[in-house]
């Protein structure tokens, strides 16, 4: 088990409007001005929280086997 010295707080700008191919990320009109120029950028760096496997359990994993690539040795989860 991780001992993580306090708790934080996440805060969701938008949710995934399709869970299908490809996928659209909707961002709350709140939100919005943040996006000011982002065309101007080669690359987006998204990131996703997936509440359905949110315990103690799974948030325990700190390595992994990728699944699209049978027989590759574990890779820590920040990898």
């Amino acid at each position: 088990m991780i001992n993580i010295p306090k708790p934080g707080t996440v805060r969701f700008i938008g949710i995934v409007e399709d869970a299908g191919e490809p996928s659209r990320i909707r961002i709350f009109p709140e939100c919005c001005d943040g996006l000011q120029h982002l065309h101007r950028f080669s690359h987006v760096i998204i990131l996703y929280w997936l509440h359905l496997r949110d315990n103690e359990e799974e948030r325990s994993v700190l390595q992994v086997a990728p699944r699209r690539h049978p027989g590759a040795p574990q890779v820590g989860v920040f990898a």
